[in-house]
């Protein structure tokens, strides 16, 4: 008795090599953290991240938190986003569950998270086993049920939950992750006995333990022909810009990072800024306008040279322009401004 389930894209994907996920990123944060005398204490170095609901006692609970830094991609184009992670029981060969929340915050670190600290946990919660021990809070708000791991041997094995709609509603460019056990019934199934009590806890891979096992979130996109981090489609249909060209407007910013860093119109290319110099005896003040975003003033002594210097000293911000005040001495200095 199996079913197998079979999703076939109604629209061109987009893989760098064939039949490889666009991106397999591993998590740039994970940690563990726990409750009742252990609220205030870090456990990010962790090598195996434990979440377990101890109905009897506060001080054995415990959830394991995720978070990945997403690439600067339209996120809408997301066709398939799997979270992926390494698991097994704590100590025993029978079946152990554990639900996975998306979440909303991403203020918290590996290096300095505990559970009084942790977004989504509740504070001062009684152990038990039955709804009213649930500690984790902002469900269908900040805290959003993706699905839950089901391990059931010490030995470890991969498991994986599509998470694409989460990750196409995201905002940023941080995802996180929160894994727990707290207790989702009344009664346990099947049996009807009172609570919802799990046999176990379980323990998942972190990046600590292995860099390979670690939690992985692997992407699918839908075909970007230029490369730019928006899609065909959506150049075409909601930015008007040119699919087989990175930079529509010829600006020297791509599509992509115009739409999704600067904010800026990839129809519309910037006029070039005008470098005023005034001399003044030994002095040279030299201007360009501040809204001249992404140009960088830069120096050197011989025009024929490879390498010129930022110039940063000098550098003053005043109302609409920016400014730098040379002592030229009769010296030769060459400038200019550079994308």
């Amino acid at each position: 008795n199996s079913v197998w389930l079979v999703t076939i894209p109604s629209k061109p994907q987009h893989f760098v090599t064939p039949g490889v996920p666009t991106f397999t990123l591993t998590a740039t944060n994970d940690a563990m953290v726990k409750d009742g005398a252990n609220k205030n204490i870090n456990f990010g170095a962790q090598t195996n991240l434990v979440v377990r609901n101890d109905p009897t006692n506060t001080t054995n609970r415990s959830v394991a938190l995720v978070k990945f830094r997403l690439p600067t991609i339209y996120l809408p184009d997301v066709q398939l986003a799997v979270l992926t992670v390494s698991g097994a029981t704590l100590t025993t060969d029978a079946p152990v569950q554990a639900h996975v929340f998306g979440i909303t915050n991403n203020n918290w670190s590996q290096t300095a998270v505990t559970w009084a600290t942790a977004p989504n946990l509740s504070q001062n919660v009684a152990a038990g086993n039955t709804i009213p021990s649930q500690f984790v809070n902002g469900l269908g708000d900040s805290a959003f049920l993706q699905g839950q791991l089901v391990f059931s041997s010490t030995t470890f094995s991969e498991q994986q939950i599509d998470v694409s709609s989460f990750i196409r509603a995201r905002t940023n460019y941080d995802a996180s992750f929160l894994v727990s056990q707290d207790p989702r019934w009344n009664v346990t199934l099947p049996s009807l006995a009172p609570g919802d009590t799990q046999p176990d806890g379980m323990q998942l891979v972190s990046l600590e333990g292995s860099a390979a096992n670690g939690p992985r979130l692997l992407l699918v996109r839908l075909k970007d022909t230029d490369n730019d981090g928006i899609s065909d489609e959506a150049e075409t249909n909601i930015f008007g810009t040119n699919p087989n060209n990175p930079d529509t407007d010829g600006d020297g910013d791509s599509d992509g990072y115009e739409i999704l860093v600067a904010h800026t119109d990839p129809l519309i290319a910037p006029p070039l800024p005008i470098l005023k110099i005034q001399l003044s005896g030994n002095s040279a003040v030299v201007s360009w306008p501040t809204n001249s975003t992404g140009f960088i003033l830069e120096e050197t002594t011989v025009l024929s040279a490879t390498n010129w210097t930022a110039v940063t000293n000098s550098l003053v911000v005043s109302g609409t322009n920016n400014t730098a005040t040379f002592n030229i001495n009769g010296s030769n200095r060459f400038l200019r401004l550079r994308k």
